[in-house]
């Protein structure tokens, strides 16, 4: 309603009344071919994160303007484009989540039209980021991981002793503190024994994630070598 009245402002002629047939001409022209509570609202988003998604600039635009053109709520766009950052960017560019999360605060304190601007800054930067889909990989695969072992035991050495029972059982007796040695890390294990699986997050190597996956190596290619000690 907010966003109508804005346009009637700026499409009538000051002395003149606003008439009845100028608001149905502005609502018919500007929202007749979008509808937000059908599946307009949801085609529409959709298109937009695949447009994303698939690293195209253009159509990612296109499909954003057709919505706020159409008079989509802004906060329902920058939700998708939260997600769109873990789903399909995740780490092979973190700093997509710090650009829709300012742009969402930007577009709060100064509304529309001209907080509209942040959304076009954010969609360029998603399309044109790199892409990963591992943490919503690891979502899915670890949901079914926890309740294939919901019954498994936290392993005693990692239990904190500072209850009297807990200290009775052995709680946290040979639990060995990371920082002190100098490789920050050791052999001892920290999962269940039960749980057999590993490689849970699986990196690939775009952008920023290759550095991801050359800190996994590295921590496990030393704790390898800590074990044979």
């Amino acid at each position: 309603m907010l966003n109508l009245v804005e346009i009637l402002f700026n499409v009538y002629t000051p002395g003149e009344p606003v008439t009845e047939t100028m608001v149905l001409d502005v609502i018919q022209n500007k929202i007749a071919a979008y509808d937000r509570t059908g599946d307009d609202r949801y085609q529409l988003i959709s298109a937009f994160h695949k447009s994303v998604r698939n690293s195209d600039v253009d159509a990612s635009l296109f499909w954003l303007y057709r919505m706020m053109e159409g008079g989509e709520d802004p906060l329902f766009i920058l939700r998708r484009m939260i997600r769109i950052c873990v789903e399909d960017i995740g780490f092979a560019d973190p700093e997509a989540l710090n650009i829709c999360l300012n742009a969402k605060e930007a577009f709060e304190y100064l509304g529309p039209p001209e907080g509209n601007l942040f959304l076009t800054q954010a969609a360029v930067y998603l399309a044109a980021a790199p892409k990963s889909n591992s943490l919503y990989i690891t979502e899915k695969k670890m949901k079914k991981i926890v309740e294939k072992y919901k019954s498994a035991n936290v392993p005693i050495h990692i239990i904190n002793p500072s209850h009297f029972i807990a200290a009775q059982k052995g709680a946290g007796k040979k639990y060995v503190y990371a920082h002190d040695f100098k490789e920050k890390t050791t052999a001892m294990k920290t999962i269940p024994d039960e749980v057999k699986e590993e490689g849970f997050y699986q990196p690939n190597e775009m952008g920023f994630e290759k550095k991801i996956k050359a800190r996994i190596s590295y921590w496990q290619k030393l704790k390898a070598m800590l074990s044979k000690r």
